[in-house]
């Protein structure tokens, strides 16, 4: 009999989630690994940083919400020389998505944010990401 032997970097936490798939319901049988799209939306120009977390509603719909931070653009900067707040077009994330990903794996909704929560070793915080949806 052979033992799988299982490394410890191998175990994973709540810290190393993009690499965890969200598990799809039965009867879809797909995992949608939340760094598939994260790299999808890091070819965009204007998207500095992203984190992308799922969960499932009351009503059994999964929520899948990618959360940006936009990149300042050396364009956009006041008299002072001081960069703007950066904006971004839902719809050319929505249309980039679509385009690149299965419709499973689509993003449900955007929220652009000034930056990600981070634990005081630098990992995103994908749990209080979710107390940041309107």
């Amino acid at each position: 009999v052979i033992h799988p032997v299982i490394h410890p970097t191998q175990l994973g936490s709540d810290a190393d989630a993009a690499n965890l798939p969200m598990s799809m319901p039965m009867d879809m049988s797909m995992d949608i690994y939340p760094r598939e799209i994260e790299e999808v939306l890091y070819e965009l120009q204007e998207v500095a940083e992203v984190a992308v977390t799922a969960w499932d509603e009351a009503d059994g719909t999964r929520q899948i919400v990618a959360f940006i931070v936009a990149r300042p653009s050396n364009q956009s900067s006041d008299l002072f020389g001081d960069a703007k707040e950066a904006t971004l077009d839902i719809a050319k994330l929505q249309d980039w998505c679509k385009n690149r990903l299965r419709p499973e794996a689509q993003p449900t909704a955007f929220k652009v944010i000034p930056r990600l929560p981070r634990s005081p070793t630098g990992k995103v915080l994908r749990k209080a990401l979710r107390g940041m949806v309107d």
